[in-house]
């Protein structure tokens, strides 16, 4: 796994302990090394977009661009419901209120304390589902307010879903979440299907 300008020291992301009875996340490593590569490509994407902003911190909205993006198992979901990378860049920009000039280091932006935790609990999403790693799919539900089944009470983007133009009629994250679960156990994670084939 690349993750090039991206190190879990410098990035400041917490311990991840499984939740009792996880076996499945290595217990000990750090958030950012149980990611999927296309989920470090989501936040790569995610850094390019909040330095194009002008953004001093890489938060919530920025992450949605990036998975929007580099979407691996939750691609079926986001298009069901009218995501898109246009509307969801336009809608993290309005809410952002970022017009300031882009930055000229291009360096990685340090996470913001609400996405460092966002990632923690991206983590223990996979481990809850049976996953070997925390895919994009994991950290969309982990934005969305994934509550293991149960109703949502807050989504951390919920500000930038009400400005996402073209969200199917009635969007709700709760039923959002149950289909995007369902949709990403009928697809192979194919870091896991590299694991199985490997063992």
């Amino acid at each position: 796994l690349r993750c090039d300008s991206f190190s879990p020291h410098s990035l400041g992301l917490t311990k991840y302990r499984p939740s009792s009875g996880g076996t499945l996340l290595h217990q000990q490593s750090t958030a950012i090394e149980q990611l999927s590569e296309e989920c470090v490509q989501a936040l790569m994407i995610a850094q390019d977009t909040g330095n194009e902003l002008g953004m001093s911190k890489l938060r919530n909205e920025l992450l949605l661009v990036g998975v929007v993006t580099k979407p691996e198992r939750a691609k079926s979901t986001f298009t069901k419901y009218g995501f898109s990378e246009r509307n969801v860049r336009t809608a993290v920009q309005a809410s952002l209120k970022a017009n300031g000039p882009p930055n000229k280091n291009k360096e990685a932006l340090p996470f913001s304390n609400e996405s460092k935790l966002l990632l923690d609990r991206a983590c223990s999403i996979a481990d809850h589902l049976g996953s070997r790693s925390a895919g994009s799919e994991h950290l969309t539900l982990a934005l969305m307010g994934y509550n293991y089944g149960k109703l949502i009470d807050a989504a951390p983007i919920f500000p930038v879903l009400k400005n996402i133009q073209g969200l199917s009629k009635g969007f709700r994250c709760f039923q959002f979440c149950q289909d995007l679960v369902e949709a990403a156990n009928e697809q192979p994670n194919q870091e896991d299907l590299i694991s199985t084939i490997s063992t």
